[in-house]
């Protein structure tokens, strides 16, 4: 009978626990963007696969007619601009009309966190709404006032507000439709 060593053993768990969060690493994104059915709230967390391994935290909450994405980071930077990038052109070709980014949470943003926000605006502005919700922090609202970006982007104070402007902006659309 061969000889069984615990050093031995816990080399092969740990190996294996390697293994096993490198095919997590690889996999998560095609694992965690699916299709939400309307009116789920999901907390997620995503995985950006790079060498500099980053994590960007929100919840999504999707309704028929709005989808509202509230980021659990204090920081929207270099790092995790990429993935809101990405995230937002999939929520885009996925049908979304009407998207929410709830930002009460984010203490930070740079110019790359501004280019993710650009990149949705640009996203909706032609076929839905893109809003801006929550309470800003000041750091962030003063950012967006040097940018000069409030005059371009609908922001309001709560997602609830936020969700009250899709519906008016739904039903000046429904209206326009009609009249033509």
């Amino acid at each position: 009978m061969p000889a069984f060593s615990v050093p031995d053993a816990l080399s092969g768990i740990r190996q294996g626990l390697k293994k096993a969060r490198r095919i997590f690493a690889e996999n998560c994104r095609a694992l965690a963007t699916f299709v939400l059915p309307s009116g789920m709230q999901w907390e997620l967390l995503f995985v950006n696969n790079t060498e500099n391994q980053s994590f960007m935290k929100y919840r999504i909450d999707k309704q028929d007619q709005y989808s509202i994405l509230a980021l659990d980071e204090e920081n929207l930077n270099s790092t995790m601009a990429p993935n809101l990038k990405s995230d937002f052109i999939f929520f885009n070709n996925e049908g979304v009309r009407n998207f929410i980014l709830d930002m009460s949470n984010v203490k930070f943003v740079d110019s790359s966190g501004l280019s993710a926000i650009l990149t949705g605006h640009r996203l909706w502005k032609d076929t839905g709404s893109f809003i801006i919700a929550g309470e800003l922090q000041p750091m962030v609202k003063k950012l967006i006032e040097i940018s000069r970006l409030e005059t371009i982007l609908t922001m309001v104070p709560t997602t609830s507000e936020a969700i009250d402007y899709v519906m008016m902006e739904e039903i000046e659309r429904e209206l326009q439709k009609n009249e033509e």
